[in-house]
């Protein structure tokens, strides 16, 4: 059953203010919970991603 308590609600502006980030991430990590990772990709100009094994 889910604890209320304990839900996070995710505001992307306040994810879009952290990229870059210190050394140039063109993401941000919005949760981390044991191997659930949200994050917020935002690329500039051109999409530098490489094929990853991660699920999408």
């Amino acid at each position: 059953m889910t604890n209320f308590n304990d839900a996070v609600k995710l505001q992307p502006q306040e994810m879009k203010a952290n990229i870059p980030g210190s050394n140039g991430e063109r993401f941000h990590i919005g949760l981390q919970r044991g191997e659930l990772l949200v994050e917020l990709y935002m690329p500039q100009n051109e999409d530098l991603q490489q094929p990853h094994t991660r699920d999408e």
